[in-house]
């Protein structure tokens, strides 16, 4: 190799080894690294429904009703799995709303099982 290309090699490790070497000491010291040092990939961000463990309550159950009727008015013909991404819930917290909302005549429901899209009425 080229005197050039070595020296970018060795000052490409060098560093590596500094930041590495900076996030094994914030680690043990049970900081966050700083936000320079690791790059993370941002997501999008989407409110998530916060809830207590336990049973819900139909109150719970008629938000997130009104949730996913809100979301299906902007992302009409959605899968139950974009639904819960959409408005941040459990896939599998989602039977109950859907299922007011059918019996509600609130929802246009094409296809079953896992090919079953939902729209708005």
């Amino acid at each position: 190799m080229s005197d050039a290309v070595t020296a970018l090699v060795e000052k490409f490790v060098t560093d590596l080894r500094k930041v590495l070497r900076e996030e094994m000491v914030q680690t043990l010291l049970g900081a966050e690294a700083p936000a320079s040092a690791s790059p993370r990939i941002a997501k999008a961000s989407t409110p998530k429904i916060v809830r207590a463990p336990g049973k819900r309550t139909p109150e719970m159950i008629s938000e997130q009703a009104k949730a996913i009727l809100g979301f299906l008015k902007r992302n009409p013909s959605s899968s139950a799995q974009q639904i819960a991404e959409g408005i941040g819930v459990e896939l599998k917290e989602l039977g109950l709303p859907i299922q007011k909302l059918k019996d509600d005549k609130a929802l246009k429901v094409v296809g079953v099982r896992r090919g079953t899209k939902y729209s708005a009425k």
